[in-house]
């Protein structure tokens, strides 16, 4: 974790607001995403009959984001929603991508399974903060850090020791797998893959 995440973190422990605006799911819930004491919070509001009086249940947590890992993951999608701008820059995602009910393409679930096959298994040519690389293993995106290296004197010369190296952000959904391809392929050398990174870089940004 950089010194950056953390003070995000610190941020955000201190923080109460509502992300973006509700919205309507597929089912007709109204889905809400709040920060509550610090903790991000998705919330919904199930329509009931008519004759209740009420049209919408009062708001039922049904996910939170707990641990620093899964707090930075949501900071990544949604930052850019939040009234912070420091929250901004780490935002990968944008606002459409609140549903949690990922609908994937085929060109998607092609790429899905190939990954889950092992297909791109391997170092991904992506070096991110000079301290830190990607690689594929069983069919899992992984981001590792790595601290800095240390000299050490072994009593004839300085030996310089490698920082230690730590899982920085796995993807193990199918959804953070397909936003994986959508930040790291053009680092892949597969066809299809570049492909795809570039053909949804233009969607978001050609517009």
């Amino acid at each position: 974790m950089t010194k950056h995440e953390k003070l995000l973190l610190c941020i955000l422990a201190n923080t109460d607001e509502p992300v973006g605006k509700p919205f309507y799911d597929s089912r007709s819930f109204i889905v809400s995403y709040w920060i509550m004491s610090g903790i991000p919070t998705k919330t919904e509001s199930r329509p009931l009959s008519t004759s209740s009086g009420q049209k919408y249940t009062k708001p039922i947590i049904v996910k939170t984001w707990n641990t620093d890992e899964e707090k930075l993951d949501f900071l990544q999608k949604f930052g850019g929603q939040m009234s912070n701008s420091i929250f901004h820059e780490y935002n990968l995602t944008s606002m459409d991508a609140l549903d949690n009910k990922p609908h994937f393409t085929d060109t998607e679930l092609r790429l899905l399974e190939r990954l889950s096959a092992g297909e791109f298994d391997g170092p991904i040519n992506h070096y991110w903060e000079k301290t830190g690389f990607c690689e594929i293993r069983n069919g899992v995106p992984i981001q590792f850090s790595q601290g800095k290296s240390t000299r050490v004197f072994d009593g004839k010369e300085n030996e310089t020791v490698p920082g230690r190296i730590r899982v920085y952000l796995r993807y193990d959904t199918d959804e953070m797998k397909i936003r994986f391809f959508r930040t790291f392929g053009r680092e892949m050398t597969d066809e299809e893959v570049q492909k795809y990174y570039w053909d949804n870089w233009e969607k978001r940004y050609q517009k």
